[in-house]
């Protein structure tokens, strides 16, 4: 389908400027924070010579004796508990360093999905919205980008289940492994992907009728 409206081009590209703009700056983002915190890990590493301290979350138990802090105000004692703690030490697993490099072959599928989706977009800013073409691009950003997410949470829940088998700390447990990333999201992605893929579908039996 191509615009021919001068008015409806010119808010197209606009809005297609705006959603590129957008798309880069969060997905920049994401990189540099996940570029940061590999860094910080791998400088830990380093310095300790082992792995960096993990993470695990806690449930204090009901009868729990509450730890105090003193109040410098007044003095006075303030319970508390804690809701996850940072252990130093413990043993990772022998698959930890192999499960990663399933994750190069979706970080090349997403480079390439992030190429399409600005190919999508500027299709866009020409005009060019329902196409097969874009379907196939928005596909190949949609899906590896979906599965990508799956795979890295199923091996940090794998190593989180690993660590915590490992931990026992007098008046808690350690809590479920709780989502690092925003799976629905991509699921929703997918979803609107095949919708976006099928109004292109109708769109070309219709053409074809007339």
């Amino acid at each position: 389908m191509i615009f021919k409206n001068t008015k409806d081009m010119k808010a197209i590209k606009i809005l297609a400027v705006l959603a590129m703009v957008m798309f880069v700056i969060a997905e920049v983002g994401d990189g540099i924070r996940g570029f940061k915190d590999g860094w910080n890990e791998a400088d830990e590493q380093a310095v300790l010579k082992m792995h960096a301290p993990f993470t695990l979350n806690l449930k204090a138990e009901n009868a729990l004796v509450l730890d105090t802090l003193k109040n410098q105000a007044d003095g006075k004692s303030l319970p508390y508990v804690m809701d996850r703690a940072e252990v130093d030490g413990l043993t990772y697993p022998a698959w930890y360093g192999w499960g990663w490099l399933l994750i190069i072959p979706f970080a090349l599928l997403y480079l390439y999905g992030f190429y399409c989706v600005v190919r999508v977009i500027l299709s866009v800013s020409r005009g060019e919205v329902f196409t097969q073409e874009n379907v196939r691009r928005m596909r190949f950003f949609a899906y590896p980008v979906m599965v990508g997410a799956f795979v890295l949470e199923l091996h940090q829940w794998m190593l989180y289940d690993y660590m915590a088998s490992q931990v026992m700390l007098e008046g808690y447990r350690v809590a479920s492994y709780t989502l690092k990333n925003p799976l629905f999201c991509y699921v929703m992605l997918a979803l609107f992907t095949e919708i976006f893929a099928a109004g292109v579908k109708l769109k070309e039996e219709q053409d074809l009728t007339i």
